[in-house]
């Protein structure tokens, strides 16, 4: 079966289009019902509520924009030659993402990796291929819907900052899905650790609610779990290994360094792809056996 047909099967962002528009909502009310009890938005009237509440361009795929944000450009928003300028040009960027790179270039003109020659490499490119069409599928609605807000005299949150390039899981949670990542450190980690005084488990209660929310599922459990001990490994290992490693002085030897750090980062984001795009917990053991041992598990 060609690829373009099976990730058809994987990438229909309708299902889940309405259950993550609601989803967006409640994170918007409880972000709204924390910072107006700690006190700290500006004074508002029920229409600036409604308005922010119901803003159109964040509805369904977000990003979740802050009510204090929000408030500020909705007093002082206004229209100008130059800001429709820039929401044209990220109304194109998100276009141009969505429609043809994540629909066009991943699914449709994507290779047949029926015909590479090791099954793993088949399993890490159908993985590959499905966290490049979540990336440009997510980032490119952020990009129409911060476009969107722009042309209207509003001023979003960015949502994605190339999370792809990034040297390690802290960066990367701080540049994938930026709105997400900050409400899950705000109202779940923050929280956790103030009680609990444990890093370790407010990084695992953080990422579990954030699988949680993207799908009630065991495998966005296991995503979750996967991210949450990546995270716990990368702390342990900066405190206590990187100190330890010799300093690297030529600029040709951070570099290596450098891309060494980012292509482990993007292994390890794309080996949790694995994790979700399978459809249960056995599949993707299977998956990774296959990974790990260069053998189909039908072998």
């Amino acid at each position: 079966m060609r690829t373009g047909q099976r990730a058809q099967e994987w990438f229909d962002l309708t299902s889940i289009a309405a259950p993550l528009g609601f989803g967006y909502y409640i994170l918007r009310l409880v972000h709204y019902r924390a910072e107006a009890t700690r006190g700290n938005l500006r004074p508002h009237g029920l229409v600036q509520l409604y308005a922010y509440l119901a803003f159109f361009p964040m509805l369904i795929i977000g990003p979740i924009h802050r009510a204090d944000t929000f408030f500020r450009w909705h007093a002082r928003r206004k229209f100008a030659a130059a800001d429709l300028s820039v929401a044209f040009q990220r109304l194109l960027y998100g276009y141009v993402k969505v429609v043809v790179l994540a629909r066009w270039l991943v699914v449709q003109q994507a290779l047949y990796v029926d015909t590479l020659p090791v099954p793993a490499l088949e399993v890490l490119f159908a993985s590959l291929q499905y966290g490049l069409f979540l990336y440009f599928s997510f980032a490119g609605y952020s990009d129409i819907a911060i476009g969107l807000a722009r042309a209207m005299g509003y001023r979003i949150e960015e949502n994605f900052d190339s999370p792809f390039l990034r040297r390690n899981l802290a960066e990367f949670w701080r540049a994938w899905h930026m709105s997400l990542s900050d409400w899950c450190r705000r109202y779940v980690f923050l929280p956790v650790f103030a009680r609990t005084r444990n890093h370790v488990i407010a990084l695992y209660a953080t990422m579990l609610t954030l699988g949680l929310w993207h799908e009630f599922t065991v495998r966005y459990v296991l995503w979750g779990a996967w991210h949450a001990g990546g995270l716990a490994l990368y702390r342990w290992l900066d405190a206590h290994i990187v100190p330890r490693l010799p300093v690297v002085d030529s600029r040709i030897g951070r570099t290596v360094v450098h891309g060494l750090a980012i292509a482990t980062t993007f292994t390890f984001v794309v080996l949790g792809f694995t994790i979700t795009r399978t459809e249960n917990p056995a599949a993707a053991a299977d998956a990774f056996w296959v990974i790990f041992t260069g053998w189909s598990v039908a072998e």
